[in-house]
């Protein structure tokens, strides 16, 4: 196995892998061989372990399991418990939801390069509301960065009727590893978004959703509290 070269010629490894590879300082299967498991696992995902493993020349699947759809899409959607007519509001929600699937993204060490953005209005409005979907100029997992792009979509399309259902989908993944910098945004920037998405995922982590929050959950039209059952006591955080 360790002889195989170039590394691409690896089962899994693609160009755009083998470039992240490199990056760390793998450029040859003996090198991920004996890179740091744990590290290949954390930039990677379940992908990077199983890289690991296959340079060893294990592999761990159960060849009677049914190989499944790979899943393209992280999305999550909201039937709202009253129609919603603020625009105020209406964004406190759409950041709400795009901050779980920015979690989800994360947890799977997955980045989306494209987002949709699907809004229904109240049944007693003729209109049934619009969906649209745009490609990012960046691919990332970053909550503030997907918010951004998810409230920009919706004051593009938004017409001002009152909404009872939303839908948001982040798409077109891809390893995490593969975020491009971004010419107008910011090292520090990036750094600090970072940081602070990967402290809250390790306090939700551990002591569970209601643990930490984002203080615009407080204000009139939040839904966070009431869907992660929240009582009273939490910690809070403003961005």
């Amino acid at each position: 196995m360790w002889a195989i070269d170039p590394i691409t010629d690896m089962w899994g490894i693609s160009n755009g892998y083998a470039r992240a590879l490199y990056n760390i300082g793998i450029e040859s299967v003996k090198d991920l061989a004996h890179a740091d498991k744990w590290k290949l696992k954390r930039k990677f995902g379940v992908l990077g372990e199983q890289l690991y493993y296959h340079a060893w020349g294990i592999d761990y699947s159960i060849i009677s399991e049914k190989v499944g759809a790979r899943e393209k899409s992280f999305s999550k959607g909201q039937i709202l418990l009253r129609d919603y007519e603020r625009e105020e509001e209406l964004i406190i929600v759409i950041k709400e939801m795009t901050e779980d699937v920015a979690m989800r993204l994360r947890q799977h060490g997955t980045a989306a390069a494209g987002i949709a953005l699907d809004i229904s209005y109240s049944r007693d409005i003729e209109e049934r509301g619009f969906r649209h979907q745009i490609l990012l100029p960046r691919s990332t997992n970053k909550t503030a960065e997907l918010c951004e792009h998810f409230v920009r979509l919706f004051k593009r399309y938004w017409d001002g009727q009152p909404v009872r259902q939303i839908h948001v989908v982040c798409s077109k993944l891809q390893p995490a590893a593969h975020e491009q910098m971004d010419l107008f945004t910011r090292p520090e920037l990036d750094e600090r978004r970072y940081i602070l998405d990967e402290t809250i995922d390790q306090i939700r982590g551990r002591f569970g959703k209601k643990a930490i929050f984002h203080a615009y959950s407080l204000m009139k039209g939040g839904t966070y509290l009431q869907r992660a059952g929240h009582i009273g006591g939490h910690k809070g955080v403003s961005t």
